[in-house]
C-alpha cells in the first residue's frame, strides 16, 4: 500500500499539474531557487514561517533579475511566474530562514540550493 501512495505521489508531480505543498528551510547565505526553463506559468502562495526576512525575486527567461518583495515573519505573497521563469527565495540573514509554500500551475519544475545573489 505504501509503494502504491509513493508510485500515486510520483505520478502527479511528473505530470506537472498538481499542486506542490511545502515548507522549504533555507540556510543563512542560502537561495533556494524554483523552476526555470519550464514550459508553462506557476503560481507561488508563500508565507514566511521564520524568524528572518526572506526576499522573494524572479529571474525571468531572458535572465534578469526582479525583486517582488521582501517578507518579513509573518508575511505572505501570492505570485505569479510567466514560462521559463524561477521564483528566487533568498535567505540574506545570518539564521536559518523557513517558508510554507503552496505551488501550482506547471509544478514540473527544478529545485536546488545556490549561494545568495
Amino acid at each position: 500500500m505504501r509503494q502504491l501512495c509513493l508510485l500515486l505521489t510520483l505520478l502527479l508531480v511528473a505530470s506537472g499539474c498538481s499542486t506542490i505543498r511545502s515548507t522549504i528551510g533555507i540556510d543563512p547565505g542560502e537561495t533556494f531557487v524554483l523552476g526555470g526553463k519550464q514550459e508553462g506559468a506557476f503560481r507561488a502562495q508563500l508565507m514566511n514561517v521564520g524568524e528572518v526576512a526572506v526576499e522573494i525575486a524572479q529571474r525571468t527567461a531572458s535572465g534578469d533579475t526582479l525583486v517582488l518583495a521582501t517578507l518579513a515573519p509573518g508575511q505572505s505573497v501570492d505570485q505569479p511566474f510567466p514560462a521559463g521563469s524561477a521564483a528566487l527565495l533568498i535567505n540574506r540573514s545570518g539564521r536559518a530562514a523557513s517558508i510554507q509554500g503552496v505551488i501550482s500551475g506547471d509544478t514540473n519544475l527544478g529545485m536546488r540550493y545556490t549561494p545568495a545573489e
